[in-house]
């Protein structure tokens, strides 16, 4: 085990009053509960079920504000990039 991970080991086992024997074995079994099979980022799935309204609430405001286009803003940051014409455009202008 590197000397720094060793230190913070130690560090966190003594700020939570444990000795750092239980607070490996207990990281172990944590680590070896999670297959690698699993997505870690199940097991918080759903847990901000009781926030829904403000979550949508949220998402509508962000909407509202996105949709919205300040005409300055968007004239002032836009490059203007020339356009070629159409092919058609291009074979008519130049007819014999």
């Amino acid at each position: 085990m590197p000397d720094f991970l060793f230190r913070r080991a130690k560090s966190v086992a003594a700020e939570r009053g444990i000795p750092l024997r239980q607070f490996v074995t207990e990281a172990i079994q944590e680590k070896l509960r999670t297959t690698s099979s699993e997505k870690p980022w199940m097991k918080h799935l759903g847990k901000l079920k009781h926030v829904h309204k403000e979550r949508r609430q949220v998402e509508k405001r962000v909407e509202e504000a996105f949709e919205q286009i300040d005409q300055e803003l968007w004239k002032r940051f836009s490059i203007p990039m020339p356009c070629p014409p159409p092919p058609m455009a291009i074979r008519q202008s130049f007819r014999f």
